[in-house]
């Protein structure tokens, strides 16, 4: 079973990103808890009336350490206590004021009220947002302006200390917290819904540009726990106000900034998802044409940041290469499609083999720079963080020779180069299994490598290393389990026989697998 290669990069700041209509919720209504567990969860009061409403959750009644009691983990956090209210920004419905909204650029402390809310940016800050920078967060998202809009936007102050109390709930759960970190994250996330729904009556472009954050942070809350159908509404909202967003953007200020950033983290996020349930599924923008000027391939990257840069830029070539192809294609119309609803692309196959093999050009450039600077920098010593960097660029590059051979999509990878891509992976992981606890990280860029090779090679052994590998870490990347992902793939090859016997195929996409070996009767099944 070939598996594609992901099309990953960012959106050119041109014509709408979808369709200029406000989401009729806002903020998601059907939602669950903030924690992976089963018991006590907090319920959704889905507003029937009025479908741009959330009430939130309703709190587990459970018992919880109070607030004098978190500990603090470094005493000199160097966050400013303050007790000033600050105004939440209004909620847009209908539209939004053409003034610009400038961004505070000011100072990256954030104003937090309590110690609670110290400790729960502090945590986020640490292990989500500086951890990020490595490779997870190119375009800036969290220091460029999630960070220094919270400053103001209290909605976006909030939503911050949830995902830092989703995620020290997520480690936690290995080591017997006694504080209800899960709790503290349900609280802190009906606050941010409840400061933007305080203010519902005005509309103005600063609002639009908190729901944006505060849409990409519930994002990853509901990522980090695995609800992939929670995060895409809440996606999908974002999309929705990007559009509007567009409408204002102009040629100066911060929105001429803050638009083509948040296109690219939410494509990024959509083609994360994408891959993990093996459907093609963009939002169609008008592009205009991408070009990844590489340089000269006989010399190498300069350093390893560029690299990196360089490599997102080949994967907006990709991107460019089939959109466009595809639509020139012949579309079917859809006579359901009402005036609210946003209008996906589902990529065709042939789109896809079109933007590979026209790509490779440049992909060759960039393996040929990767691999000379490997070679110059071969015993070069690395800082931790730099080093993290370089050898999952080395991943890359050895991911990208052994795609580069191909023929055809669907052609498989040589065992050669399965071999090298598993053995570089447990290099990286290794650092992880040093940990008490599971480790995640925002994005998918490790895990679902593995993926990818289990899906192009039909070796058992090949496919055997890959859940060894994946048994080897307690990691979670956005939606990717390394556990949960060796546990179906494991089942997968003990169904093969009797899916053979069939004449049928395993599905690729995660859930689609999940579901079928249910009915198979070995795995049980998860709605």
């Amino acid at each position: 079973m070939a598996r594609r290669m992901p099309l990953v990069g960012g959106i050119p700041d041109t014509e709408a990103f979808c369709r200029p209509v406000l989401p009729r919720m806002l903020l998601l209504c059907r939602i669950q808890t903030l924690t992976g567990a089963d018991v006590h969860k907090p319920l959704c009061h889905t507003c029937t009336a009025d479908e741009l409403e959330c009430e939130g959750y309703d709190e587990p009644d459970t018992t919880l350490t109070t607030i004098d009691e978190l500990p603090m983990e470094d005493p000199g956090l160097g966050f400013r206590r303050d007790n000033v209210l600050i105004n939440p920004l209004p909620l847009l419905r209908r539209g939004a004021s053409s003034r610009n909204f400038r961004l505070n650029s000011g100072p990256s402390l954030v104003v937090l009220s309590t110690p609670a809310d110290a400790f729960l940016l502090h945590h986020a800050n640490q292990f989500l947002f500086k951890d990020s920078v490595r490779f997870d967060d190119p375009a800036g998202f969290w220091y460029k302006f999630a960070l220094p809009l919270s400053n103001s936007a209290e909605p976006i102050k909030q939503a911050l200390c949830a995902l830092g109390g989703a995620h020290r709930s997520f480690v936690g759960q290995q080591v017997g917290d006694t504080v209800s970190y899960s709790r503290l994250a349900v609280t802190k996330y009906n606050d941010a819904v409840n400061q933007i729904k305080q203010t519902v009556t005005t509309n103005t472009v600063e609002h639009l540009q908190v729901s944006m954050v505060c849409c990409i942070i519930f994002v990853y809350i509901e990522s980090l726990h695995g609800r992939v159908p929670e995060a895409i509404k809440h996606l999908q909202a974002g999309c929705l106000i990007l559009s509007a967003l567009r409408k204002y953007h102009t040629n100066q200020g911060s929105v001429a900034a803050f638009v083509p950033t948040m296109s690219t983290v939410l494509l990024r996020i959509w083609q994360d998802f994408a891959d993990f349930q093996a459907f093609d599924t963009f939002y169609l923008p008008d592009l205009e044409p991408q070009i990844a000027d590489i340089g000269d391939p006989t010399i190498p990257f300069p350093d390893a940041i560029t690299a990196m840069e360089m490599l997102f830029a080949v994967d907006d070539v990709q991107s460019y290469l089939a959109l466009s192809h595809h639509s020139k294609l012949p579309k079917e119309s859809d006579s359901d499609e009402t005036a609210d609803d946003i209008k996906p692309l589902s990529l065709s196959h042939d789109s896809i083999r079109f933007a590979f093999q026209s790509s490779k050009p440049t992909l060759q450039d960039w393996i040929s720079r990767m691999g000379l600077f490997l070679k110059q920098h071969e015993k070069t010593a690395f800082p931790k963080d730099e080093q993290h960097r370089v050898q999952t660029l080395s991943l890359y590059h050895t991911l990208c020779t052994g795609l580069a051979k191909l023929d055809s999509l669907d052609d498989e990878l040589a065992p050669e180069d399965c071999h090298a891509i598993l053995e570089k992976l447990a290099l990286l992981f290794q650092a992880d299994a040093e940990n008490e606890g599971p480790t995640f990280a925002l994005g998918g860029h490790l895990i679902p490598i593995i993926s990818r090779v289990f899906g192009n090679v039909s070796d058992e052994g090949i496919l055997r290393q890959c859940i060894e590998v994946l048994r080897s870490v307690r990691r979670r990347e956005g939606v990717w389990d390394s556990h949960r992902l060796a546990d179906l793939y494991e089942a997968a090859m003990n169904a093969r026989p009797s899916v053979e016997e069939l004449g049928e195929e395993l599905p690729f996409g995660v859930p689609q697998l999940t579901e079928k070996l249910a009915t198979l009767g070995l795995l049980p099944h998860t709605p």
